[in-house]
């Protein structure tokens, strides 16, 4: 089953830091900011500053506009990591477009800006319940999107087109594409800076 969701349709509410503001592109049915299986969604990072905290969550991070984006990240119960103490137990640099972070929701996280503004986007996911793989494609070309429970499609270069056997689909610009599993079903998608994120649900 194929969704187009159109920019018209997302949502923004606060930060649960309370630090900026978050455009909800997408969530499971019931969800919430304070408790949600999955979520799709877009934040701009104005400031160096740490991150919320989503514990039992794995997070996938990609900068989608801006210069850049270093991340600091500790287990530590007491405050966000400084690049003075080096306290931290990993770090990520985003310095072009599509590069992206995977991360524990429940680090302590702090953001530092390479030079100015950035906007990010977020693909969140219980840890506990789902494996997540992002695919990002900076040329345009078809690709075949993996097999996966749920997939989710999102392009920084306007409208892109999803197609299976019989039908093709616009999604348009700024748009998001969500796929449902349909076992008879082998979706391919052309567009350019494409991002894909595939969540399937971890095996008992």
């Amino acid at each position: 089953m194929l969704e187009i969701i159109p920019a018209s349709d997302f949502t923004t509410i606060p930060w649960k830091n309370g630090l900026g503001k978050t455009v909800e592109m997408a969530i499971n049915e019931g969800g919430s900011v304070d408790n949600f299986d999955w979520r799709i969604s877009q934040a701009t990072v104005a400031n160096d500053g740490e991150f919320s905290d989503f514990s039992g969550l794995e997070r996938n991070l990609v900068l989608i506009k801006g210069n850049g984006l270093s991340l600091l990240h500790t287990t530590s119960d007491t405050s966000a990591p400084t690049p003075e103490d080096e306290s931290y137990c990993q770090e990520d640099h985003l310095t072009e477009l599509l590069d992206y972070a995977n991360f524990d929701g429940g680090f302590r996280t702090l953001g530092k800006l390479h030079d100015g503004e950035i906007i990010d986007l977020n693909i969140m996911t219980a840890a506990n319940k789902f494996d997540t793989q992002i695919i990002t494609a900076k040329s345009a070309e078809q690709l075949s999107l993996p097999h996966a429970d749920l997939l989710f499609v999102y392009s920084l270069s306007g409208e892109f087109v999803v197609v299976d056997k019989s039908a093709e689909y616009t999604v348009p610009n700024g748009g998001l594409a969500k796929i449902s599993k349909e076992t008879d079903q082998n979706f391919k998608v052309t567009g350019e800076q494409l991002i894909i994120a595939a969540i399937t649900a971890k095996q008992c």
